[in-house]
């Protein structure tokens, strides 16, 4: 834990905003929580800012750990859950403690993996690029976050319920008038 209190981070970062700040400005538009916490401690106080800026019905939580997963279902019934696991084999014990999502890496995103996530009850996310700074043949070779064309292609074949990408327009695509 930081011995600086908001007021005086403020007062070094102006531009920094809380959850809250960033949720009451997101409003109306859903937004992708993604909490790198490796313990318990800070969930609660997320999905009481999250309750509070009555974003719930907008907010997805992905979590990188069963106990994490289990931890914030038991804590809320009503916020949804993205498993950011690394092993699609892990889908069905993301479910049983209550993920709603589970993310693929666009390399391991195949119609038989994305069928295993549906078949345990979650929808199913897929993020572009790949999670290693060298490149291995299995994946694109392009960082996380990023995609070409035919890579968007593949993906939108499996039909994921989303796609996680720096650049949402690349999900727009040329109209005849345009």
């Amino acid at each position: 834990m930081s011995d600086l209190d908001l007021a005086t981070l403020r007062s070094l970062l102006p531009s920094i905003v809380t959850l809250g700040d960033a949720l009451g400005a997101s409003d109306p538009l859903g937004i992708l929580l993604d909490i790198k916490l490796s313990h318990e401690g800070q969930i609660a106080q997320i999905i009481s800012d999250v309750a509070q800026c009555d974003a719930m019905r907008r907010a997805l939580i992905g979590l990188r750990s069963i106990a994490l997963i289990d931890t914030t279902r038991r804590l809320s019934k009503d916020v949804a859950i993205l498993a950011f696991l690394e092993d699609p084999a892990c889908a069905d014990a993301a479910r049983a403690v209550g993920a709603d999502w589970f993310r693929l890496w666009q390399g391991s995103a195949t119609p038989a993996v994305s069928d295993a996530v549906r078949e345990a009850g979650m929808r199913v996310a897929v993020m572009v690029g790949q999670p290693r700074s060298i490149a291995l043949p299995e994946y694109p070779p392009f960082p996380v976050g990023q995609v070409d064309q035919q890579g968007l292609e593949r993906i939108l074949a499996i039909k994921p319920d989303a796609i996680l990408l720096d650049d949402p327009r690349m999900m727009t695509r040329p109209t005849a008038s345009t």
